[in-house]
Parts: C-alpha cells; sequence; structure tokens
C-alpha cells in the first residue's frame, strides 16, 4: 500500500525555534547558526492527488500560516544547502502516538476512507557555522535536545516510519517460573518483560507465588507490573522518603522522613485551601471542578 510523507512549513515565525536556539546556547553548543523545525506525516492508504490535497490542507495543516508538501515514499525530498544537515525524529516502534491515531480517524470522519494507517514525526534542518563537523554536531544535538532517546529515535537523512501493528492474541498461556529465579534472574525477568520493578517488587511478588505453590502466567504478571506502575499507583510520589540535608531546615544529624509527597504536600494543600468549585479531588481517576451552572470538567 503506498506511503505518502507530509511536510508542514510554518510560514511566519516559528516559536519552537526560538526555544531550541535558546536551549542550545544553554547546552553551549554555540556553532550552530541557525535551525528549521517542520512536522511530519506519514499517511500510508489508497489516495489520489485530490484527495492528498485535501487531507493537507483541511486537516495536517492550517493554510493560513502553514504550507504543506508530500510525496510517495521512497523518493526523497530535494535536500537543503549543502552546509546544512537534515535530521528526522520519529516515535520508536511500539510508543502510542495518540496524534496519528487521531489523524486516521479524523480522515474518515472527512470521507477520505482511503486513510489506513498514520505515523508523525520532526524534522529539523540544522546550519552550522562551518567550525565544527556539522554530521558530528548534529548527531551530539540530537541526542542532548532534538529527541528523547526513551521513546523515539532519529536518523541523518530521511526516517522510516513506524507504523502501529495490528495484534492478535495467540491463544497460548505462558507460565513465568518465577519461584526459584535469584535475585539477578529476577531482575532479567522484570527488564525482559519491561515491567520496570525493581528487586525489592520482584522478591514481592516472587514470596507471594511461593506462598500460593504456583507460578505466575503472563498475563498476572503484566497486570501487576501495570498496576504497580508509576503511571498507575504513583510510587514515587506515595513512597516513604527519607531526607538527610546540611540546611537549617534539615540538619544532617537528623533524618526527616516525608509519608507520601501526595499525601502531605499535595492533596493536603488541596484540602486546606477547600476551593468551593473542586468538586473532586485526589479520589476515583481525574478530579472534577465546576465550570458553569450546567457543565462540570
Amino acid at each position: 500500500m503506498p506511503i505518502y510523507k507530509f511536510l508542514i512549513h510554518t510560514r511566519t515565525n516559528d516559536p519552537r525555534i526560538k526555544s531550541y536556539l535558546t536551549a542550545v546556547q544553554m547546552l553551549g553548543i554555540q556553532p550552530l547558526h541557525s535551525l528549521i523545525v517542520q512536522d511530519l506525516y506519514f499517511i500510508e492508504g489508497q489516495l489520489s492527488q485530490e484527495e492528498l490535497q485535501q487531507l493537507a490542507l483541511k486537516l495536517l495543516c492550517d493554510p493560513v500560516t502553514q504550507t504543506a508538501s508530500w510525496i510517495e515514499l521512497p523518493s526523497a525530498l530535494p535536500n537543503p544547502e549543502d552546509d546544512s544537515v537534515i535530521l528526522e525524529v520519529a516515535l520508536r516502534p511500539g510508543v502510542t502516538d495518540p496524534v496519528a491515531e487521531q489523524i486516521v480517524r479524523s480522515a474518515h470522519e472527512l470521507n477520505l476512507d482511503g486513510v489506513h494507517r498514520a505515523a508523525t514525526g520532526q524534522r529539523f534542518v540544522l546550519c552550522f557555522d562551518g567550525s565544527v563537523d556539522p554530521l558530528s554536531a548534529s548527531k551530539s544535538l540530537a541526542k542532548s535536545l532534538l529527541a528523547n532517546s526513551i521513546i523515539q529515535r532519529w536518523v541523518i537523512g530521511g526516517i522510516t516510519p513506524a507504523f502501529p501493528q495490528d495484534a492478535a492474541s495467540s491463544g497460548t498461556v505462558e507460565i513465568l517460573p518465577l519461584r526459584n529465579r535469584s535475585h539477578d534472574q529476577l531482575l532479567d525477568l522484570s527488564k525482559a518483560r519491561r515491567a520496570a520493578l525493581d528487586l525489592t517488587e520482584m522478591q514481592a511478588i516472587q514470596a507471594y507465588f511461593e506462598q500460593e505453590g504456583c507460578d505466575p502466567s503472563d498475563v498476572e504478571f503484566e497486570t501487576i507490573a501495570q498496576t504497580w506502575s508509576e503511571h498507575c499507583v504513583h510510587k514515587t510520589f506515595k513512597a516513604r522518603i527519607d531526607i538527610r540535608g546540611s540546611n537549617s531546615e534539615y540538619p544532617s544529624s537528623n533524618i526527616e522522613s516525608i509519608d507520601s509527597l501526595i499525601r502531605t504536600y499535595l492533596k493536603s494543600a488541596t484540602d486546606k485551601i477547600n476551593a468551593p468549585w473542586v468538586i473532586s479531588a485526589f479520589v476515583d481517576n481525574a478530579g472534577i471542578m465546576d465550570f458553569d451552572d450546567e457543565s462540570e470538567i
């Protein structure tokens, strides 16, 4: 199925450029002379040129402040000047791309049913002053500023899009041998399953299943990892924290303990303020605020 690469360029002053240049100066990367930031959209689908134009003008750009161009891959967009470097950034495979999901949904609402899948990214055109190797400087800039290596990948030149893959159940239940693992093996399992659980947590899970006299299934283990994650249970904010300091508030000879940053500071401050328009806070999955006489958020 054809894949189209859309390049969105801002006609007016792009505020992102000033922000990036300021960050570059703070990082001490002085040789960068200028940069251009452009949004990338990759669309997979059977689309006519008229439909591609409608997609660009109605969904992917604001025609008042932006311009759009597109090509069908694997063709390449024209390169900038010889002293510039093109660096493209996109999400790693498996990382959720909510913008891409909305592009597909919105395209179908526009009756552009030929849109099958989408992916997003950014394109940087970097121009250096000639005192450094532009390729080496671009790679350093990508690692330190332009890409988050945890969730993003980058290349010099054109990047290959990673579309979400449809997944189906294999019907197979995997049993994870947890009870007889050593400390190193427990950590290896956590890493292999991307559970983000430390040794203490893995040992707690191991002790439970030793008590139960069985090993967990893959679904059981993934459920524990998910519900014990930073995102769901806020392990750091709810943890007991011991503070050792040298200032007057926390003398080095004493240890100040905080039992849950959420309860001690965030929730207690909210409770103390007791704003009448806060209907519910720190309960269930989201707060509720009064917006007007009829609506709540």
